[in-house]
């Protein structure tokens, strides 16, 4: 059914594969409201996503207001941000290829959907009735800038993750990440009051439970987590990493001088 011109084949975990042709559409989660229902994953909405066939591709989109969509195509993966009314419902189109779509960025056959794109369409794609508009949107559901002191918390809240990725590290107190922001920073004067003065120490161990506490709000506004969820430390580190807000990538820049400077700045002095 593969060479079939213009037929897409979609398959969950323990399913049949199904076949959609131009026009029809199919929506995934756990179910039980959904076309196709996948395992219990806690990072997935009850209704979760949408894969729509068109003439020359298929467009998959992003159902849900909580949790973010990975579409893994091509070596490439994607990110369907959450449903917001700023943004709407994000998707984005694939017209060649295999493609997996799940709730980590590398999604696993067990709780994923697979969407296999046949060789050819029926319509030159002039005449297509797909969106216009293709590209996918990668907007991440929270951003977090690099310069401020709360970014600073945050990796090093992340970091033991970032370089373990069986995450078996234990992760750092406040007043641990308060004490490697200083060394980090080369803040050397710093650590020594750090390590001999009470008060000192209470200071800036309370600046890094504020901007722990500011995360977790920002969390809950963006809802990225259930209103019931216990946001611990290791939530809040669980968090950041599932959504790419942190990244290995961040592990660099304290290889950068700029960035290394300007945090300087805010960790030397008394900024909050």
């Amino acid at each position: 059914m593969l060479t079939e011109l213009g037929v897409i084949e979609v398959t969950g975990p323990g399913a049949e594969p199904r076949l959609l042709r131009a026009g029809e559409r199919m929506t995934f989660g756990r179910g039980p409201q959904v076309d196709l229902v996948l395992g219990p994953d806690p990072w997935l909405s009850r209704r979760a996503g949408e894969i729509c066939a068109f003439d020359d591709g298929v467009r998959v989109t992003n159902l849900s207001a909580k949790h973010s969509l990975y579409v893994q195509v091509n070596g490439d993966t994607i990110r369907l941000p959450t449903l917001s009314p700023g943004t709407g419902n994000i998707g984005c189109f694939l017209v060649a290829g295999a493609a997996t779509v799940g709730t980590t960025a590398v999604p696993g056959t067990d709780q994923s959907v697979r969407i296999v794109l046949p060789a050819s369409w029926p319509l030159d794609p002039v005449e297509s009735s797909a969106p216009s508009v293709r590209a996918p949107t990668t907007v991440l559901p929270m951003t977090l800038d690099t310069l401020t002191k709360e970014f600073m918390v945050a990796l090093l809240l992340c970091r033991p993750w970032l370089l373990d990725a069986s995450r078996m590290a234990p992760l750092p107190s406040a007043p641990q990440i308060a004490e490697e922001a200083l060394r980090v920073t080369g803040s050397h004067h710093a650590l020594r009051l750090f390590s001999s003065d009470p008060e000192e120490r209470q200071r800036l161990s309370a600046q890094v439970h504020e901007h722990l506490k500011g995360l977790r709000a920002k969390i809950r506004k963006r809802a990225l987590v259930s209103a019931d969820h216990d946001l611990t430390n290791t939530a809040v580190a669980s968090v950041l990493l599932h959504y790419d807000i942190i990244t290995v990538g961040h592990l660099a820049l304290p290889l950068d001088h700029a960035w290394l400077s300007a945090q300087e700045n805010k960790w030397w002095g008394r900024h909050p």
